[in-house]
């Protein structure tokens, strides 16, 4: 695969280890999304977007 994209081994394989591990903001955005699915759960599913934002 290297040889087709024209770039050295090992450019490769760090390229293609950093896509599988997820960034910081990533793993921020799947906290928070727990967190409202959490908060839609307990309200039972009535809560909408403005209720559970003043949570």
């Amino acid at each position: 695969m290297a040889k087709v994209l024209c770039v050295s081994p090992s450019g490769f394989y760090a390229w293609n280890i950093s896509c599988k591990q997820t960034s910081k903001r990533q793993q921020a955005q799947q906290h928070r999304d727990e967190r409202i699915k959490a908060a839609f759960d307990d309200s039972k599913q009535q809560n909408g977007a403005r209720r559970i934002q003043e949570t």
